[in-house]
């Protein structure tokens, strides 16, 4: 008796309908998730559809029982080999995405590079500034080299103070070549630039 004709037993008219869903589920299957799900609906090991027909042949009555046998072993064979099928097509899916996830799309613009971030003694420096600021003192710059006034005589070192000309200019190298200028001899040398309008080296 063929499968799905009128006058066949409910047992394989119950697998025949089995064989109709499996196919409908399969149709809709769109991702890995998905086949893995179906997979184990049908074809797992302790609640697959197929092996509880299977299981369901000790209840058939005996002259059914080849017929039986037959069309769960079609309704296996075709519930693997669509599975296969359809594991073949995502795997193949997959790749493509993941070789176009990797490609350099090289009509981008440049990806921005990671910037450094501020030297800790910068970062020392500013929050000290910003201590002494609040506290109303402001902040001074001056050139790295002084001239003979500024390192001495605006600071009220009198003349005859050792350091002064003879110490200092004997010493080549506290001047720089050719100019004959001293280097600044001491931070205090600042405290009168905003007297002489000096700020900022000019």
């Amino acid at each position: 008796m063929a499968n799905g004709e009128p006058g066949a037993s409910a047992p394989l008219q119950r697998i025949t309908e089995q064989i109709d869903l499996f196919q409908d589920e399969a149709a809709q299957i769109e991702d890995r998730e998905a086949w893995q799900l179906l997979r184990v609906r049908w074809v797992g090991r302790k609640q697959g559809i197929v092996r509880s027909l299977l299981g369901q042949l000790k209840d058939v009555p005996p002259a059914e029982k080849k017929d039986f046998g037959q069309v769960v072993n079609q309704l296996k064979e075709l519930v693997e080999e669509r599975l296969a099928s359809l594991d073949e097509a995502l795997t193949e899916r997959e790749r493509l995405q993941a070789e176009r996830s990797a490609a350099v799309d090289v009509t981008l613009p440049g990806r921005q590079p990671v910037l450094g971030s501020v030297h800790p003694v910068n970062l020392v420096t500013q929050k000290i500034v910003e201590i002494f600021t609040g506290l109303g003192y402001s902040v001074a710059d001056g050139p790295e080299v002084e001239d003979d006034y500024h390192n001495f005589e605006a600071l009220n070192f009198p003349p005859d103070h050792d350091p002064h000309h003879a110490g200092a200019q004997s010493t080549d190298s506290d001047h720089l070549p050719r100019s004959g200028l001293p280097a600044r001899q001491r931070p205090s040398t600042l405290a009168d630039v905003p007297p002489s309008g000096r700020l900022g080296g000019g």
